[in-house]
């Protein structure tokens, strides 16, 4: 059974108010194009390889789950998978 409220995915990652504020905003107004392309864009600037591979797990769930589109969530997948965090889905 599916929680009513949403996980926030920042909260598996370091501490990172930025992205934690960013998210529920952008969650809480239905933004979520802009959240995806958030998590894509923080998945590509980042150096660490656990944030950046989970960046774009999140992109993949919310593209699956909430924008209906299993292709670009199959990027999203492929991309965590081979470690490419310099692309873009679009």
């Amino acid at each position: 059974m599916k929680s009513s409220s949403p996980t926030r995915f920042a909260e598996d990652l370091p501490a990172d108010s930025f992205l934690a504020e960013a998210e529920e905003s952008l969650e809480r107004s239905g933004r979520i194009e802009d959240l995806v392309k958030l998590y894509e864009t923080r998945a590509s600037e980042s150096s660490d390889d656990f944030e950046a591979s989970h960046l774009l797990c999140r992109a993949a769930e919310l593209v699956r789950n909430r924008a209906n589109d299993p292709a670009q969530a199959e990027l999203f997948y492929r991309a965590r998978q081979n470690g490419i965090r310099h692309w873009s889905s679009r």
